[in-house]
């Protein structure tokens, strides 16, 4: 402990910038503090008294001094390192963190990776921190830096399938004017035919791309009408937003749905919640009067109802007439 808080007080006194692997460094230095710390102290018979300890306590100041310290780099990876001590950071320490890379990146392009932002919103989801949650998600995924390094990922994507179909066509024009078909006046027929084969199977690959991260989600999806072209860059943040959505679902204050609150974030974001069996059922219920719905009692079985209703549609059948017996 001691020659941790030396090594940060020759980085405070230093004139030259520090490098981030040596802030990283001094992170794991930290975790490594911490586990022999709760080593020692593994005897302890509730886990959450590790945190009133001095050595833990001591080590938490570090890593928090480490971050705040504007002498100090601030990236992704400082940041990993940082969200992955144990203890794990406080919320408010973990968003704290997330608003000062913005301020030392003045870069544009600089962003907070939504995977990195992932471990202190799920320490925020366990502690029931939903308003700190979303606040973590608008930090990453939702920031506009992030956005812009999203679509600009998907422009690339764009481009290079431009590129492969424009030598397609290219190869395909030298091809039909070699001879080896035949002499043939024109090809724009051809041409034409290959540029909209291209271009509509571009168009689908993409859709279904974000399809494919959008339905990973689960149990948000984007809101009807919500441009597809804007589904990929986004997707992460539907990620998180689903998984908020599920921890508040599960809250016991909640009654098995979704805050207001949770909603009204989600219309934010032009997104909205998957309907379950249940409440399609009910809104179809209510919609058709009840009619081609059977009431079934708590205590019975689906099943059994099933079975009562097939023998009473199902025609008897009478046993053979049998041969009386003499007296």
């Amino acid at each position: 402990m001691t020659s941790l808080r030396s090594r940060i007080d020759d980085i405070n006194a230093a004139e030259a910038a520090v490098s981030e692997r040596s802030v990283v460094s001094l992170l794991e230095d930290c975790k490594t503090v911490m586990k022999r710390s709760a080593a020692f102290y593994r005897s302890v018979d509730e886990p959450q008294k590790l945190l009133d300890l001095e050595p833990t306590q001591n080590v938490v100041d570090l890593t928090r001094k480490i971050i705040q310290n504007p002498k100090l780099p601030l990236s992704s990876d400082i940041l990993h390192a940082y969200f992955t001590c144990r203890p794990f950071p406080d919320t408010q320490d973990a968003i704290s963190a997330l608003e000062l890379f913005y301020k030392r990146n003045k870069d544009p392009k600089a962003f907070v990776d939504p995977n990195v932002a992932m471990i202190p919103l799920r320490n925020a989801l366990l502690r029931n921190e939903i308003k700190d949650a979303i606040r973590i998600i608008d930090l990453s995924a939702a920031h506009p830096r992030w956005r812009q390094h999203a679509s600009r990922a998907a422009m690339k994507g764009v481009y290079a399938w431009l590129g492969f179909s424009g030598g397609v066509m290219v190869a395909a024009e030298a091809l039909m004017r070699s001879g080896a078909f035949g002499l043939i006046e024109s090809t724009l027929w051809l041409q034409s035919m290959l540029a909209a084969y291209l271009g509509n199977t571009g168009i689908l690959l993409y859709i279904v791309m974000a399809g494919r991260r959008s339905d990973a989600a689960g149990r948000v999806t984007w809101a009807r009408g919500f441009p597809q072209h804007k589904w990929y860059p986004r997707a992460q943040e539907l990620i998180m937003m689903t998984k908020v959505a599920e921890a508040d679902e599960l809250n016991p204050e909640n009654n098995g749905e979704v805050s207001p609150y949770v909603r009204s974030e989600l219309a934010r974001r032009n997104m909205m919640l998957l309907q379950s069996e249940d409440e399609a059922n009910m809104k179809e219920y209510w919609a058709r009067g009840g009619e081609g719905f059977t009431w079934v009692e708590p205590d019975q079985d689906p099943a059994d109802l099933l079975r009562r209703q097939k023998l009473q549609t199902t025609p008897s059948i009478a046993p053979p007439n049998l041969p009386k017996q003499a007296n």
